[in-house]
């Protein structure tokens, strides 16, 4: 969460729009899955589209910690987005 910022600013100016986040910090559907996702956010990118590929190759080069997800993992993932930061642990 701490490099959202960054991330923010290279979405914008690269796309010219907002990054769409989708949940920033611990959201309800995190805490029905008993998941401790406080310090990450998800972005509500196809890992595999052309922006999704942009952002991650960015996370990538600043070191910025991050899971793809392509689609649905019951109790993991609602749908394809990028996870920022570290994997959230069970609780």
């Amino acid at each position: 969460i701490s490099q959202a910022g960054k991330l923010e600013g290279f979405f914008q100016q690269t796309f010219k729009r907002p990054l769409p986040i989708a949940v920033f910090g611990q959201g309800a559907i995190h805490n029905r899955w008993n998941l401790d996702h406080r310090n990450a956010m998800d972005v509500s990118l196809h890992p595999d589209g052309a922006e999704g590929r942009a952002l991650i190759d960015f996370m990538r080069q600043n070191g910025i910690p991050f899971s793809a997800f392509r689609g649905a993992i019951p109790g993991v993932a609602t749908g394809p987005h990028i996870h920022v930061g570290r994997p959230s642990h069970r609780y």
